[in-house]
Formats: C-alpha cells, sequence, structure tokens
C-alpha cells in the first residue's frame, strides 16, 4: 500500500501538469503585453497604422509578404476582424496592407479600417505573441507645440510692476526687431546672453536640423539647403513636393497656417546684420529644414524617419542626407501612457540611433503647465532629449510651461501677456509668412509675436551650434552628446521658478566658453 507522502506527492505532479500549460500562456500573454505601446482610454484618436519591429535574422523581418502575412493571421486569431458596430464598412473583410520599412529597421502597416482602443489592443496583443516580435505601436500622432493663441492677462497680476524694470531698448546690430528680443541681449532682465557668445562663435561650419512643418518664404530665412531637407509627410500625397518647404495648413481644415517651423527656424538662423527682420542665435549655421509635421501633427513613423534620416542613417527611397545634422530641433510633443522606451519605442530607438552618431537632440518640454516628467511628455522625456522649458523675462518659469525632473535648463520666451507693440518684453519675436492658409513670397519680412517652449528650445539648439562651431575653430575634438548637455545645465544661470524647470536659464556665453575651456 502507498504511504500518504507518496500519493500527495503523486497528487502534487498532477496537480502541475495540470496548470503548467496555464503558468505558461500567462508568461507568454506577459511577455507579449511588456512588447505593446497600449491604447490608453484617455486617447480620443483611432489607428489605421502601425509600427512593428521584428527580431534581427528572423524570416520576417525586412519581408514585405510574410509581414502581411503575419498581421493577417493576427487580424484573424484576435477576432478582430469580427469586432465593430456590423456597419457596412465593417462587415467588409478586415485587410492589411505593406506601407514601407522605416529607416530604424521597422515595418508600416496599415490595415483596411481605423481600429479603436479594444480593437487596436487586441491586434497587438496577438502581433507581440508572435516571439520574432520586439515591439508593436500604433502610429500616433504628436503635437506641433504652437503656444499662445490666445493671450494669458490673467495669468500674471505684476505685469506693471514688472515693465518698472525694463531697461532703454539697446540697438545692435542693425535688425531693427532686434530691438524687441530682449531674450537676446536686454541686461537686467532674463536674457540669454546671445549677444556675448556672438563674440566667440557664430556657427559657422554646424548643420542645424530643424524637424517641423517645413519653411516658409521669407526674405529674412536663408532657404539655400531647403531642398537638402526632405518632406516626409506622406499625407501630402506621392507627388508632394520633396523639399523642406511648408505648403501651409489645407484651407478645408479651416486653421490658419501656424508657420511654425519658421518662427522655430528663425529663432536659430535668422539672417543677422543684415538690416531687416530678426537676429538668429546661430546666424552662420547650416539650416537643415525637415517638413514631418502638417495641420494635425507630426506621425511617430515619419518622426523616426526623420530623425534617422537627418542624423546620417539611411530611409529607403530617399538619397542620403547630403549634410548629416550635428543638432536636431524638435518642437513637438504629446502626452503618453508610459515611458517613452515603452510607449513610443520607434521615436527612442531613432533618438538613441541618432546620439550614438553624436547627434544633439533638443526638444521642447510642452505648453500645458504640468509636470511632464510625470505625465509622460515625449519626446522631451526620451532618454538623451535636452528637454527645454520657457520662462518669463523676470527669471519665472512661463505660465504655460511645462516642468519636472526631465527638463534639463530654461530658456527665455515671455508670457505672452497684452499688447505685444506696448509689451514687447513679454513676448519672443519670430520671423512668419503672411499667408493666412498657403505662404506668400513677401518682400518685407513678415515678423510676428508669440510664445512657446517651441521657441525656448531653439534658443537652447542655437547655442548647442554656437558651441560645436567653438570648439571646432578651436581645434578641440569632437564632444559627445552627454558632454553638450552637461555643459548647458552647468553653465545656467540659477533661478528659484515655482516648479523645477531644470538647472536654471540658458547662458549662451558661459555655455560656449564651457565648450571651448573643458
Amino acid at each position: 500500500m502507498k504511504s500518504f507522502s507518496t500519493l500527495r506527492h503523486t497528487a502534487l505532479m498532477a496537480a502541475m501538469v495540470l496548470i503548467m500549460p496555464a503558468v505558461h500562456a500567462t508568461d507568454m500573454q506577459q511577455q507579449a503585453a511588456s512588447k505593446i505601446s497600449t491604447v490608453s482610454s484617455q486617447e480620443t484618436d483611432s489607428y489605421d497604422k502601425f509600427i512593428i519591429s521584428y527580431r534581427e535574422g528572423s524570416g520576417i523581418r525586412n519581408n514585405p509578404s510574410e509581414v502581411v502575412k503575419d498581421v493577417q493571421f493576427a487580424i484573424t486569431a484576435s477576432g478582430v476582424d469580427r469586432m465593430g458596430s456590423r456597419s457596412a464598412t465593417d462587415l467588409q473583410q478586415l485587410v492589411v496592407t505593406y506601407k514601407r520599412k522605416l529607416g530604424i529597421g521597422a515595418e508600416l502597416v496599415q490595415t483596411s479600417r481605423k481600429l479603436g482602443m479594444v480593437e487596436a489592443n487586441a491586434l497587438m496583443q496577438k502581433i507581440a505573441a508572435n516571439p520574432d516580435v520586439v515591439y508593436v505601436e500604433p502610429d500616433r500622432k504628436l503635437r506641433i507645440e504652437g503656444a499662445a493663441e490666445p493671450t494669458f492677462p490673467s495669468l500674471r497680476s505684476d505685469a506693471g510692476r514688472k515693465a518698472l524694470f525694463i531697461a532703454p531698448l539697446a540697438f545692435a546690430p542693425d535688425d531693427p526687431y532686434y530691438q524687441r528680443q530682449w531674450n537676446f541681449y536686454l541686461s537686467g532682465v532674463a536674457n540669454a546672453n546671445i549677444d556675448k557668445a556672438w563674440d566667440l562663435a557664430s556657427g559657422d561650419g554646424v548643420t542645424v536640423a530643424v524637424i517641423d512643418t517645413g519653411i516658409a518664404p521669407n526674405p529674412d530665412l536663408d532657404n539655400t539647403f531647403v531642398c537638402d531637407g526632405y518632406n516626409f509627410v506622406s499625407d501630402d500625397g506621392p507627388d508632394r513636393d520633396k523639399c523642406g518647404r511648408d505648403p501651409g495648413y489645407p484651407e478645408s481644415s479651416g486653421t490658419p497656417s501656424s508657420w511654425h517651423g519658421t518662427k522655430v527656424a528663425g529663432v536659430i538662423n535668422a539672417k543677422t546684420n543684415n538690416g531687416i527682420g530678426v537676429a538668429g542665435v546661430a546666424y552662420n549655421a547650416r539650416l537643415i529644414p525637415i517638413r514631418a509635421a502638417d495641420h494635425i501633427g507630426v506621425a511617430t513613423s515619419e518622426a523616426a524617419d526623420a530623425i534617422e534620416w537627418v542624423s546620417g542613417g539611411h530611409v529607403d527611397g530617399i538619397e542620403d542626407a547630403k549634410y548629416p545634422a550635428q543638432v536636431i530641433n524638435m518642437s513637438f510633443g504629446n502626452y503618453r501612457s508610459g515611458k517613452c522606451e515603452v510607449a513610443e519605442p520607434a521615436l527612442a530607438q531613432a533618438i538613441q540611433r541618432a546620439i550614438a552618431r553624436n547627434v544633439v537632440i533638443v526638444a521642447s518640454a510642452g505648453n500645458d503647465g504640468v509636470d511632464g516628467t510625470a505625465n509622460n511628455h515625449v519626446p522631451s522625456t526620451c532618454p538623451g532629449v535636452v528637454a527645454v522649458a520657457a520662462s518669463d523675462y523676470s527669471f519665472n518659469r512661463a505660465a504655460y510651461s511645462n516642468y519636472g525632473a526631465a527638463v534639463a535648463l530654461a530658456a527665455p520666451v515671455g508670457d505672452g501677456i497684452g499688447n505685444p507693440d506696448q509689451m514687447y518684453y513679454e513676448w519672443s519675436w519670430l520671423l512668419s509668412n503672411s499667408g493666412t492658409y498657403g505662404p506668400i513670397d513677401d518682400a518685407v519680412p513678415r515678423v510676428a509675436p508669440d510664445v512657446g517652449t517651441s521657441f525656448a528650445a531653439p534658443m537652447v539648439t542655437g547655442t548647442v551650434a554656437l558651441m560645436i562651431s567653438a570648439r571646432h575653430n578651436a581645434g578641440l575634438p569632437i564632444a559627445t552628446p552627454a558632454q553638450i548637455k552637461a555643459w548647458l545645465t552647468s553653465s545656467a544661470r540659477p533661478i528659484t521658478p515655482d516648479r523645477p524647470i531644470g538647472s536654471g536659464l540658458l547662458d549662451a556665453h558661459a555655455a560656449v566658453v564651457k565648450a571651448i575651456t573643458e
């Protein structure tokens, strides 16, 4: 007769045999979930494009027909083709189309209709169950970080008192709007000491890329290299202008064009001391405009390709960049349900590949007045990025500016309070275009007041170009992005804002000095 312990051991083994498949299935589900950038209940968009990264060496990677088979199988296995409201559209077979391989090696596919949260997550769960899948995510949109559509008179009660501290306007160089660019030079306020940095560098020999809406015509902005940039916006159509121009917003959108890319580019690279318009931080740098944003925003797939291409990588179907960038400005972003590496793996991968090529990535911190780190604002919280907040002219955090642990430093932009002609020091003065929807060939530079972290970031980007230029001219070795970031933060002017916005306020002169002495 078997002992009780023997019977117990036999029963235990039998139970383990029964539960092992369930445990294995749970492990597989957990592994699959770790590969997915899940669509959260806070997202209002639906998605028909998905980015899938397959393992190097797998039979599916770089094989469009196998990718389509894999995703079509996942559609059937997930039951997504049987979900929905059973409208005439839903009853049609849900099929997948291969769009292209991204420069980072991931694949972009499109379903024949948009999928809501439940459907998208179910499909990605099945795709991720394939052990050859590294990650899968929806091809989401990132917002252009334009700020001051309204002014913010209620956000500050001390505007009149602050005005008493404004010194008489200076006038050098001879650009007529330079007198309003308080954030470049004006003593006694939160200026970035751009004018002093010009004694050491002007940006010559440095290539700067602006990933944005592209640039519109402005006689104060050099467009020599506009066709050395590229238009990555696939929604512009297959016959689109492939140069880095901004065609404006379609009139059907009902939204006047922001000329956002032109404004950002002008901060960095406006022609300077030419008797018109404004001054630019790194006015002798080579600026490469990249169009990746339309009136809706920037698709993750197109942002990733833009970063990869302009940082010196290869994107199929496009001739490699003639002038790879040493610093990239990204004044766009959005919030995600998880950290950058999990919620935006393709974007994070592209950024890391650029940083590995010694490219500095600068991004705006966002304009919602929230903790961008806690709310996972991307790309500003992606590892290695120099995230830039905004200050007003009296050393305070600008009321709209995001803050948080991921912010490296702030740059002076203004609060956007009151009438710009009377309170010029509450605004930034930026190159723009006179067109309402499409661009106009302005004979005289269009200069517009605006504020936002979108325009704080390019002040730092321009300063990075000055730092790189100064080191090159001094015969010093190429600095790493980590070194550049450390010099920016360690040279910043200490301030005591109401919320954490990094190490302090940008001091371009001190940053350039650090770059050539350390």
